[in-house]
């Protein structure tokens, strides 16, 4: 018997922390319509995870039209920095998503992470959670 969705991604976000130890905090996975997918986040946070999905797509719609608008191009990642940690936050690309929508996953870090481990880290997230959701 196969595991569920939300196991597989359950299973697979606690690796990605494990395996980053101090520098990953946890990750979420949202819609670009604000619809939450998933979360792990191994501390504790003032907003639930629902809301923070809701506010990553409201920040990934405008900075993707920045982008686009200096650019002339698609926007792959963006990063939030601040003194509590970074915020990266990448998108699956409409063509692969079922009914054409963008899926947005962020990595959450510490203040000061191994910026080059998380990211090798995260680019091997991101391409375990493309074959969980988007089975072709």
């Amino acid at each position: 018997m196969s595991e569920s969705v939300a196991m597989m991604l359950e299973k697979l976000s606690r690796e990605l922390v494990d395996r980053c130890q101090p520098d990953v905090r946890g990750v979420i996975i949202a819609r670009d319509d604000g619809l939450l997918i998933h979360a792990y986040i191994a501390y504790e946070v003032p907003s639930s995870s629902h809301t923070i999905a809701a506010m990553l797509s409201v920040f990934m719609g405008p900075s993707r039209k920045v982008y686009r608008s200096l650019m002339n191009s698609t926007l792959d990642e963006a990063m939030l920095s601040g003194p509590e940690g970074k915020i990266i936050v990448r998108s699956l690309s409409v063509d692969e998503v079922p009914e054409g929508r963008k899926i947005y996953v962020g990595v959450v870090t510490n203040r000061e992470p191994n910026i080059g481990l998380v990211l090798l880290e995260f680019d091997k997230y991101i391409e375990a959670v493309r074959k969980i959701l988007i089975r072709r």
